[in-house]
C-alpha cells in the first residue's frame, strides 16, 4: 500500500485552473465514486476549496501510477493534461 497526495492550489495554479478543477458539492460523491473505481485506488478522500483541490489515496504501486492519476483528473474534468501537469504537486511514502 502506498500513501499519496496528489493536487493544485494558489501557489501552483492561477485561479481559471482551479475553476476548472474543482469538484462541487453536488458532484463530489459522483467523482469520488468514480475515483474509487480505478483499479490501483483502494481508498481516498477529495479536498476541493476555492483555493486548492486535493486528493488524498491508498494505491497499489504500479509503474504508470501517477500518469493513471492525472489521466483520471483531466479526463473527468475535461482537461488537457499539458496544461495541468504544470501546476501539479505530488507527495508519495514508499
Amino acid at each position: 500500500m502506498t500513501l499519496l497526495a496528489l493536487g493544485i492550489n494558489h501557489k501552483t495554479a492561477p485561479v481559471d485552473l482551479r475553476e476548472r478543477v474543482t469538484f462541487s458539492p453536488e458532484t463530489l460523491d459522483q467523482a469520488l465514486e468514480s475515483l474509487l473505481a480505478q483499479p490501483m485506488v483502494q481508498g481516498g478522500v477529495v479536498l476541493s476549496t476555492c483555493n486548492r483541490t486535493e486528493l488524498y489515496l491508498s494505491v497499489e504501486e504500479q509503474d504508470n501510477l501517477q500518469e493513471a492519476l492525472i489521466r483520471w483528473l483531466c479526463n473527468y474534468h475535461g482537461l488537457n493534461e499539458e496544461d495541468l501537469r504544470k501546476s501539479l504537486y505530488w507527495h508519495q511514502d514508499n
